[in-house]
């Protein structure tokens, strides 16, 4: 047989994060299920919350792994491997300055915070600041070409915390100012997991018996 029959090619299966946005809502609200509907529309419940626009870097996940090697007597290859430990973290960077974004910047509940007969906006930070715990889901939007139809990949983290991960620059010029986040997943011991990972949308349909999926 030649080469293109037994690699498997599949050109429609690569994937371009093509726009993308981030979702927070308290951890009071449902972990998410499902992110889809009827014919794969885009179904995000109300108590999440964008943070508007990302910055062009869009969004970075990482996962760390702790892992253990047990080698015998004179053995040059582990003969075992173990993971001790995972973590999975993202990093982004806000422009939109609204509510939520200032209060994952600034690790502050701004709930009873409301703007002044002056229209002003004023609160203090805490001497010691408490960790909150979030809902969080990042939410990537491509393109099937073959109908033009939307295919969307999202990672929920269903307990997440939020840290401040850069400086801000207050200056003219290109640069907005920005809120660079970091987004830490922890264990939901309701949920059952740390990461839920979705793919969906009305484009995908087509595309996942090529995946290797079977409905």
């Amino acid at each position: 047989m030649a080469f293109e029959d037994v690699a498997g090619f599949k050109d429609q299966l690569i994937r371009k994060a093509l726009r993308g946005a981030g979702f927070v809502a308290p951890y009071a609200t449902a972990a998410l299920e499902t992110i889809s509907g009827p014919s794969g529309a885009l179904v995000i419940p109300s108590g999440y919350v964008s943070l508007g626009k990302l910055s062009t870097d869009g969004a970075e996940r990482t996962t760390d792994q702790e892992i253990t090697d047990i080698r015998g007597w004179g053995d040059s290859a582990p003969a075992r491997r173990d993971i001790d430990s995972e973590t999975d973290s993202m990093t982004i960077t806000a422009i939109e300055t609204k509510k939520r974004v200032i209060e994952l910047s600034e690790n502050i509940d701004l709930t009873g915070v409301v703007p002044d007969t002056n229209g002003e906006i004023s609160f203090d930070k805490p001497n010691t600041p408490v960790t909150r715990d979030w809902r969080w889901l990042a939410l990537a939007k491509d393109i099937n070409k073959a109908n033009g139809l939307e295919v969307f990949c999202g990672i929920h983290y269903p307990k997440a915390n939020f840290n401040r991960n850069g400086s801000q620059t207050f200056q003219a010029g290109d640069n907005p100012l920005a809120y660079p986040l970091s987004v830490n997943a922890l264990q939901d011991a309701a949920a059952g997991t740390a990461v839920r990972i979705f793919w969906a949308g009305p484009g995908l349909a087509g595309l996942v018996a090529d995946m290797g999926f079977v409905a």
